[in-house]
């Protein structure tokens, strides 16, 4: 199908020359640009990956025989990549583009649209055919739209024009369309604001296959099937609306049973502080805390803090080497316990009733001031903590109000959403049933139908 938009002969080279069709809008845009850079030797580049030369009609013969018979370019001056086999030859090819001898060259994307430079005075690029891939597109433009474009520089307004030329009520809309579709979900991807997980190419597939419905639809301009286009859109909007309202309401869910756990925990913590906050009032001076510790140890009253500290590290080391839990003194209802897992590792915490607390690395120091201190400094967070944990519950409070509010969000475009569904069916049994790709033949009825066939062109204006 694509063939035909381009020449019905492309499907049979018996059928008569189509006249003012595809090839010779083609051929006249290139002839009417030929004249306009006639001064510089301005160039043009086109592309077909379809029709390329062989024996029988193809595109690449015919439209070089309409620009030098129905128009008057040397016949020499148009010629096609595929004539140039060895890289040297194609190396002298790219040279006479470039200084004018050779002004329109011919080539498919695969062996015109990479790896050549001809870009010093292109100055209009022609799609005779869409590709499936957006690469395609880039790599074809990019032999113009480059660095080195001198002639399109100095002589053409610094810019490069892009043709394609779109047959009405044919397939080269939705190959195009195809290709935006792919373009724009490769930006996704890459920007990072992708919305689907999925890539719906319409009907067209990567091999370029249309369904026969659609192919119909399109070619008789039905508005079924623009109305169909249009809801599909409308669908794909609404599913996404309601997918993110689903993954919010589940998201806000499982918050709301994290934040209710974590708000059982520090409840739970804050009980245990409060009960260890008279422990720490207890001690509101350091020379209350040695007065206890000194008690503690049975020591003489007079006796040092660094003494206290060796005293602590006496009973320690005794312990230091016996795996298991062992109390090294107790005081004030809390205990310095030393947990020993083995003879390279301990811990050291002051245990109370309610918690457990340490401070620093929670080892044995060998700083006896830092060591008689010890005990004083892990209790001294039982204020700070009970704060923090005061302040989360708080914040743990608000969090579970915010979700709920979530929670009580409806989603108010079921009925559209459904109504759309219910549309888009009732379209396609209408489609079903005005295109059957297998129809029942009138016996003695033969029915013959003129194609209609219009001609657009779109050209794009690339600066350099």
């Amino acid at each position: 199908m694509r063939n035909a938009s381009i020449d019905p002969r492309m499907l049979n080279q018996d059928l008569e020359d189509p006249g003012e069709a595809k090839l010779r809008t083609i051929a006249a845009e290139v002839y009417k640009t030929y004249k306009e850079t006639d001064s510089f030797k301005g160039t043009q580049a086109i592309f077909s990956d379809l029709g390329v030369p062989k024996h029988t009609f193809n595109i690449y013969d015919e439209l070089k025989r309409i620009l030098t018979e129905e128009f008057d370019i040397p016949n020499e001056e148009v010629v096609f990549i595929h004539d140039f086999k060895t890289d040297t030859k194609r190396l002298e090819c790219f040279k006479k583009v470039n200084d004018g001898s050779y002004r329109v060259i011919i080539g498919s994307t695969e062996k015109l649209g990479t790896g050549t430079n001809i870009q010093e005075r292109l100055v209009r690029i022609h799609h005779v055919d869409i590709p499936y891939r957006p690469t395609d597109i880039d790599q074809r433009n990019g032999r113009g739209v480059c660095k080195g474009n001198i002639g399109a520089k100095e002589n053409y307004g610094n810019k490069v024009v892009v043709s394609f030329y779109i047959v009405e009520n044919c397939t080269d809309a939705l190959m195009l369309n195809n290709v935006n579709i792919k373009k724009n979900f490769i930006e996704q991807l890459t920007n990072g604001t992708i919305q689907f997980n999925k890539l719906d190419m319409g009907p067209v597939n990567d091999e370029g296959s249309i369904d026969y419905k659609t192919l119909l639809a399109v070619a008789k301009n039905d508005p079924l099937y623009l109305e169909k286009e249009d809801l599909g859109k409308q669908l794909d909007e609404l599913e996404l609306e309601r997918s993110i309202y689903k993954k919010n309401r589940l998201e806000a869910t499982n918050n709301i049973a994290f934040y209710e756990a974590e708000s059982d925990r520090v409840a739970k913590n804050i009980t245990k502080l409060e009960k260890d906050l008279p422990l720490w009032n207890s001690l509101p001076e350091r020379d209350s805390y040695y007065s206890a510790l000194r008690k503690a140890l049975q020591t003489p009253d007079a006796t040092d803090v660094l003494i206290l500290g060796e005293s602590l590290n006496n009973r320690l080391q005794a312990k230091k080497e016996t795996a298991g839990e062992h109390t090294i003194v107790s005081m004030s209802g809390a205990k310095l316990v030393l947990d020993v897992e083995d003879k390279l590792h301990h811990r050291l915490l002051v245990v109370t009733p309610n918690a457990s607390y340490g401070h620093g690395s929670k080892r044995i120091v060998t700083n006896w001031h830092s060591l008689a201190d010890y005990m004083y400094n892990a209790l001294s967070k039982i204020p700070k903590s009970l704060s923090t944990q005061k302040e989360l519950a708080i914040d743990f409070k608000k969090s579970i109000k915010a979700n709920q509010k979530i929670l009580e969000i409806d989603f108010d475009k079921t009925e559209k959403l459904e109504l759309v569904r219910k549309r888009l069916v009732e379209i396609n049994v209408d489609l079903d049933e005005k295109y059957d790709p297998e129809p029942e033949e009138r016996e003695g009825t033969a029915i013959t139908k003129k194609p209609l066939v219009r001609r657009t062109y779109k050209n794009q204006d690339i600066s350099l």
